[in-house]
């Protein structure tokens, strides 16, 4: 449900090296599309998102309440 990394290691990879692997297995599955929720004030995750390939879309369905960021990402 959510990812996250502890501070105490940000900045060595992780997040990404977590997000590389989370796209690896949905393109083993055959996923077409993967949307992520997340917040406004994570400025660096969103980046990394940004980097990846996800875009903004609408926020629908949330999950979360504290989800304001809604993302795709088209395999």
């Amino acid at each position: 449900m959510k990812m996250a990394v502890d501070s105490v290691y940000h900045g060595q990879g992780i997040g990404r090296k977590l997000l590389k692997h989370c796209i690896a297995e949905a393109e083993k599955k055959n996923a077409e599309k993967i949307f992520l929720f997340s917040n406004s004030q994570l400025t660096t995750a969103l980046k990394m998102y940004e980097k990846y390939g996800f875009r903004n879309v609408a926020v629908t369905d949330s999950p979360m309440l504290t989800a304001d960021i809604k993302m795709e990402l088209t395999l």
